[in-house]
């Protein structure tokens, strides 16, 4: 093999780890926990160097990038989500402070993003909407989520609680409102129409509801 034929270099270390794949594979699995702590130290060490190649990467091979990406989340999502959560947990403020600057700089990209995000998930965005309605009233409790609501409105057959109209366009109508100390949470929504719900108010139900319990 010349020396300065890199071709010829690849396809004989690629021939290399085919051949002596089996003792590899034994020799990390015995040694795990060694290579897993030199990795990350030696990561701690080249942080800068790592994420520059790591970028130049992706520049490079974008679509074989996000594929790789894509087919590892697919058999690993449940281990990437409480990743995620567990460094969002961890890094919030620091999330925010950097959306925040974000959006500060990027103002137009940032409307465009979020108009084309409201398109695309009406019903996120409504549930989005409401969480921060509740939010701003200071709801003792506010934990309703999409799959609960959509479970609200099928237990009730997509029909307004108080006048029993079918609606595909349905409110979240709170027994005892907001306003008043009412939660955002299951047992405190029922479906309205959205007269009935503009006549109800901050008022006491038009009628009497029983809301779904679980």
């Amino acid at each position: 093999m010349p020396r300065k034929d890199p071709e010829a270099r690849r396809a004989y270390l690629r021939e290399y780890r085919q051949t002596h794949l089996p003792q590899r594979r034994a020799y990390k699995d015995a040694h795990r926990e060694e290579i897993q702590s030199y990795g990350r130290s030696w990561y701690a060490q080249n942080k800068e160097r790592c994420n520059a190649q790591r970028r130049i990467s992706h520049a490079a091979h974008p679509e074989k990038i996000r594929a790789r990406s894509k087919a590892y989340y697919a058999s690993h999502s449940k281990e990437c989500n409480a990743k995620s959560h567990a460094y969002y947990i961890e890094n919030k403020e620091k999330l925010y402070q950097q959306t925040r600057e974000y959006q500060d700089n990027h103002p137009e990209q940032t409307k465009a993003y979020k108009r084309a995000w409201a398109k695309n998930h009406p019903e996120a965005n409504r549930a989005a909407k409401n969480r921060r309605r509740a939010h701003e009233a200071n709801a003792p409790i506010n934990d309703l989520t999409i799959d609960q609501w959509t479970m609200i409105k099928e237990h009730y057959k997509h029909c307004c609680v108080y006048c029993g109209k079918k609606s595909q366009r349905l409110t979240q109508d709170h027994i005892i409102p907001l306003s008043k100390g009412g939660s955002h949470t299951l047992s405190n929504v029922v479906p309205a129409c959205q007269s009935c719900n503009s006549k109800k108010r901050d008022r006491a139900p038009l009628i009497p509801v029983q809301p779904l319990l679980l």
